[in-house]
C-alpha cells in the first residue's frame, strides 16, 4: 500500500492541478447552475401565422415571462447559447384551423425536460385547448371567436405557471452543470495519471524494482490511488454544488454519485493509455489537449447531442463521454440505477479496452533497468 498512500499524498499536494482540475471547473459549474435560478422565464416565439389571435396568443406568454422573436434559423442557436427555456414555433394556417375547430399543434423546443420548459408548454396547452374549444363553439366565426377568447383572457381566472423550488436549481439546470462535472473529471484523471510518466522521466519508475515490489503491484496501486482521488475529487464537486449553489441532484444523490465514479473509472483508463503512448510529459500534454475538447464536445457536456448532425451522432456513439453523460442524465431524474444499467456497462466494458490497449506497450523492465 505504500505506493497508494504516496501517490495520494503527491496528488492531494499539487495545487497547479487542484486549480486546473477542480478550481476552474467549479466556475463554470457556478455560471451554469445561476442561470435563472429566481425561476425567469425565457420565451422564444417563431410567429409564421402573424394573425390578431397569435399575437393576443404572444401577449398572454409574455405574462409568463420574457418573450423573444425569433426566425427559423435561430432555434438551435438560441438553444445552444441558453437564450431561452422554450421556443414555440407557431405554422402558417394555424389562426384558421384553430377557428373552424379544427385540431391543430404549435411545435416546442427546449434543451431538456425539466421543471423550467415544463411550466411554460403547460400553460400554453391550457391556452391552445381554450381556444380549440372556444373556435368550435363560434362554428367558424371569427367574430363570435374573438369575441369568446377575449372574455377567457380578460376573465376572472388567472393562472399563472412557475417553477418550484425557485431558490433552488431544478434538476435542469443541475443537468446543464452535469457536462462542466463529466469535464472536470476528464482533466482530473488525465492530471492523475500522468504521473507514471513522471516517475518514468525522474528515473523513479524503475528504482522502485529493485525493491521488493513488482510491476504488477506498482501499476495496479498506482491505478487505485488515481480512483481514490477522483473519489475524493467528485464528493468535494458534490459538496460545492449542494452547499454553495443549491443544486439538486435528483431523487438518489448516492445513486449519482456512483455514476459518475464508473465514468471517472474510464478517464483514468483513457488517461494511463495516453501516457503509455506518449514518449515524454510534453507529448502527454499535447494529446490529453487534442483528446478533451472533442470528447467533451461530442459527448454532449456542452450542448444536447441530438442537436448536431446526423454523422456526427453517430460517432459520438464510440465515445466515453456520451454515455457517461447519458447515464448521469438519466439518473438525475429517475434516481434509479437499473435504468442506466446498459449505459453504465458501455462505461465500463471502455474502461477494460483502455486498460488492454495500455497494457500492450509495455517494455520488459528488467532489460531497461
Amino acid at each position: 500500500m505504500a505506493i497508494l498512500l504516496s501517490n495520494i499524498k503527491r496528488i492531494i499536494k499539487d495545487k497547479k492541478r487542484s486549480m486546473l482540475t477542480i478550481i476552474f471547473p467549479v466556475i463554470l459549474i457556478a455560471f451554469s447552475l445561476m442561470q435563472n435560478i429566481e425561476g425567469h422565464l425565457v420565451v422564444g416565439i417563431i410567429d409564421n401565422d402573424n394573425t390578431k389571435f397569435t399575437q393576443s396568443f404572444i401577449s398572454k406568454i409574455r405574462e409568463q415571462g420574457e418573450v423573444i422573436i425569433l426566425k427559423e434559423n435561430e432555434i438551435e442557436t438560441s438553444i445552444l447559447d441558453k437564450k431561452t427555456d422554450y421556443i414555440i414555433k407557431i405554422d402558417k394556417g394555424f389562426t384558421e384551423d384553430i377557428i373552424n375547430g379544427k385540431d391543430s399543434a404549435i411545435h416546442g423546443y427546449s434543451e431538456a425536460q425539466g421543471n423550467y420548459s415544463e411550466s411554460i408548454r403547460m400553460y400554453v396547452d391550457e391556452l391552445i385547448n381554450a381556444a380549440k374549444n372556444i373556435g368550435t363553439a363560434s362554428h367558424g366565426d371569427e367574430k363570435k371567436f374573438y369575441e369568446g377568447f377575449n372574455f377567457y383572457c380578460n376573465g376572472s381566472y388567472r393562472a399563472k405557471y412557475e417553477a418550484v423550488n425557485a431558490k433552488k436549481a431544478d434538476p435542469e439546470k443541475t443537468s446543464k452543470a452535469l457536462g462542466f462535472m463529466i469535464m472536470s473529471i476528464l482533466m482530473f484523471s488525465y492530471a492523475t495519471s500522468n504521473m507514471i510518466l513522471k516517475d518514468k522521466e525522474s528515473k523513479i519508475y524503475y528504482r522502485i524494482f529493485s525493491t521488493p515490489i513488482s510491476a504488477k503491484r506498482y501499476s495496479c496501486e498506482s491505478i487505485l490511488s488515481f480512483i481514490a482521488v477522483s473519489a475524493l475529487q467528485i464528493a468535494l464537486l458534490f459538496i460545492i454544488m449542494v452547499k454553495f449553489f443549491k443544486a439538486n441532484f435528483g431523487p438518489s444523490p448516492t445513486n449519482m454519485y456512483l455514476v459518475l465514479l464508473i465514468f471517472s473509472l474510464s478517464c483514468i483508463a483513457l488517461g494511463v493509455l495516453i501516457n503509455s503512448l506518449a514518449k515524454n510529459l510534453n507529448q502527454a500534454f499535447s494529446l490529453n489537449t487534442l483528446i478533451t475538447m472533442p470528447l467533451c464536445m461530442l459527448g454532449g457536456c456542452f450542448w444536447p447531442v441530438e442537436l448536431m448532425p446526423g454523422f456526427l451522432r453517430n460517432i459520438s456513439n464510440f465515445l466515453p463521454t456520451t454515455w457517461g453523460i447519458k447515464a448521469a442524465r438519466s439518473v438525475l431524474f429517475t434516481g434509479t440505477l437499473t435504468s442506466v444499467r446498459k449505459e453504465l456497462i458501455i462505461i465500463f466494458m471502455f474502461s477494460v479496452v483502455f486498460f488492454l490497449l495500455s497494457s500492450w506497450k509495455k517494455t520488459d523492465i528488467s532489460k531497461t533497468v
